[in-house]
């Protein structure tokens, strides 16, 4: 996810083998060492946000250079009703569905996580960032899923032998319950989807009601 030459391998294999890139789902992560920020080092950091941001960095990058040689949907290219001479955009080019698995994280500071929050936060303003600059000229969509807590393998590091952090984790949130990853498929299929094309660089909230209370 940190080299770029690898990455665009990735994207280039993709392409190649089925013929064209139209969605994307950047769902990698890293959670790194969980401290106070006065003992967090440089190289956790770099861990991180090696990851989280600049592994999202270049696969958007790849991504969104893949999905512009991609012709726009037929269904909403015919739809179009345009006034050019109001400012209006006429003409789109590209097309493609990018949805970045961002979290709750990215709203909130939370002990001990510090650089993870801080990459999380990176990651909304990149799909933000990502979604405006291909809004008006192409057909290219750019948004982020928002969960709480999931059970994934991270989740699981992050609370081994800590039940009071369990117990915390599940009380941030309304439902009282933790999310499969299964879960977040909806969302995620969703913002995949032509009910999503005026969607731009929104988070999709899914997080229990962490982030409402």
């Amino acid at each position: 996810m940190t080299q770029e030459s690898e990455v665009e391998t990735m994207i280039g294999e993709t392409v190649s083998r089925y013929g064209a890139l139209h969605f994307a789902i950047n769902n990698a992560g890293h959670s790194g060492t969980n401290d106070l920020i006065e003992h967090q080092t440089a190289a956790n950091y770099d861990a991180v946000f090696g990851v989280n941001v600049r592994g999202l960095l270049l696969c958007m990058k790849h991504e969104i250079r893949a999905m512009r040689r991609n012709e726009p949907s037929r269904k909403r290219k015919e739809g179009w009703r345009t006034d050019p001479t109001k400012g209006e955009t006429q003409t789109r080019s590209g097309y493609g569905r990018i949805v970045n698995v961002g979290s709750a994280a990215a709203f909130i500071g939370f002990p001990r996580a510090g650089i993870y929050i801080a990459s999380k936060h990176a990651v909304h303003g990149l799909t933000q960032t990502a979604a405006i600059e291909l809004a008006a000229e192409t057909d290219i969509r750019v948004n982020m899923v928002v969960p709480g807590s999931v059970k994934t393998h991270n989740y699981e590091l992050f609370t081994e032998s800590r039940d009071e952090l369990k117990k915390l984790l599940i009380r941030g949130h309304a439902t009282r319950q933790i999310l499969l990853p299964e879960d977040c498929v909806p969302a995620i299929l969703f913002l995949c989807s032509d009910g999503a094309f005026f969607s731009v660089g929104q988070p999709l909230f899914i997080d229990g009601g962490y982030t409402a209370q």
